[in-house]
């Protein structure tokens, strides 16, 4: 079926209204997934990897880590398959030669420079009851050299793998990463004057910033700024705070709420910039009595002012609405560029896990425009 979903939102400065669109793509992304990566490479939209759910004729479910590329085209309303999964084996190094994509992997971090597209570190779960294995390879995806082009760097160089962390792009040479381990830097991914030459730095930071956790987003605010949300630490607390952090200065500051409505601590939503003050935000998971987790499907503005050291949140109000996307984390929410729509910034929406029930393989648009 296909759901149109209208609401207007209440102003911070002006008005938003917007518009989710369940979509009904000739080809979903198979199989469904969590835990994967979004990015874009000159409006293209692309998906990798993440936590593959199958469900057999019998009810049975297969879950395990993938490396597939998928593309959104958008005139046509599919996704369009362009690598496909090519899984490493479990301590086999000859079985694994002749991969050309990166390793499988869940819970990375993907960000573009240029034509090109990184991929930072991620969890490979590998066999049941084992832990698995943290990433410390940075993969390369190019559009105009025509694929992966294997391992760019490690980040064993800085000592550390990663996952469940996050990275920005903070101009037209430099990547942010920021992980549990951040607590008094952040680390810069930078591209060189020559082709594949790449480097890997600590950058220190002083103020007031995140205490170490996981599983949070975080995404560009203006030239100057990132912001920083949500998360959880390791021992599963879960946080709904906002930071930002200055890039000229490499100050954190806590941004105090401004609005007695906020957002409950979560983990695993989604996030991206409206303008160079607010964020929109939906879902992610937060603690449940009843089932351990809950996935959420509610809708934010978050409006900050940096210099007051606040920001303000809308809930937006989808009350008269039948239905919206269900509860989900670790899902991806991108910026995307349609055909005939004018004066509306669109979002599409990709997967994700209602935790404990179900993982999801639909796609939604959701468009914002500001008020008349």
């Amino acid at each position: 079926f296909v759901l149109f979903l209208w609401y207007a939102a209440s102003s911070f400065c002006h008005g938003w209204t917007a518009e989710w669109v369940q979509l009904k793509p000739k080809q979903n992304i198979e199989p469904a997934r969590s835990g994967h990566v979004a990015f874009t490479i000159k409006d293209d939209v692309f998906v990798f990897g993440g936590y593959a759910e199958v469900v057999g004729k019998d009810g049975e479910v297969e879950r395990y880590p993938t490396n597939d590329l998928w593309k959104f085209e958008p005139v046509e309303t599919t996704w369009k398959l362009v690598t496909a999964a090519d899984l490493y084996v479990d301590d086999c190094e000859e079985c694994n030669e002749s991969n050309e994509v990166p390793q499988q992997r869940l819970a990375s971090a993907a960000s573009t420079l240029e034509d090109s597209a990184f991929i930072f570190g991620g969890w490979d779960p590998q066999t049941p009851g084992t832990g698995g294995v943290i990433l410390d390879s940075i993969a390369e995806y190019s559009a105009s050299k025509g694929g992966w082009m294997g391992p760019t760097l490690t980040s064993t160089l800085l000592g550390e793998t990663t996952s469940r962390h996050v990275t920005v792009s903070i101009s037209d040479d430099s990547i942010l990463l920021h992980n549990h381990r951040c607590a008094d830097h952040v680390v810069l991914f930078q591209k060189g004057s020559t082709a594949n030459d790449y480097s890997l730095q600590r950058q220190p930071t002083t103020g007031t910033g995140p205490s170490p956790r996981g599983l949070h987003v975080a995404c560009k605010l203006g030239d100057d700024h990132i912001a920083v949300f949500a998360g959880a630490a390791q021992d599963q607390t879960m946080s709904n705070e906002v930071f930002v952090l200055n890039l000229s200065s490499w100050t954190w500051k806590k941004l105090d709420p401004a609005t007695s409505s906020v957002p409950v601590p979560r983990a695993s939503p989604c996030m991206c910039s409206l303008d160079d003050a607010t964020c929109i935000v939906f879902g992610g998971a937060t603690p449940s009595t009843a089932m351990g987790l809950e996935g959420l499907n509610d809708l934010w503005l978050m409006k900050t002012d940096i210099d007051k050291g606040s920001v303000s949140w809308e809930k937006l109000d989808v009350s008269d609405s039948a239905t919206v996307p269900p509860g989900r984390n670790a899902a991806t929410l991108m910026p995307v560029n349609l055909p005939d729509v004018d004066n509306s910034q669109c979002f599409l929406l990709s997967g994700g896990w209602a935790p404990f029930i179900k993982t999801h393989n639909d796609s939604f648009v959701l468009k914002v425009s500001p008020e008349p």
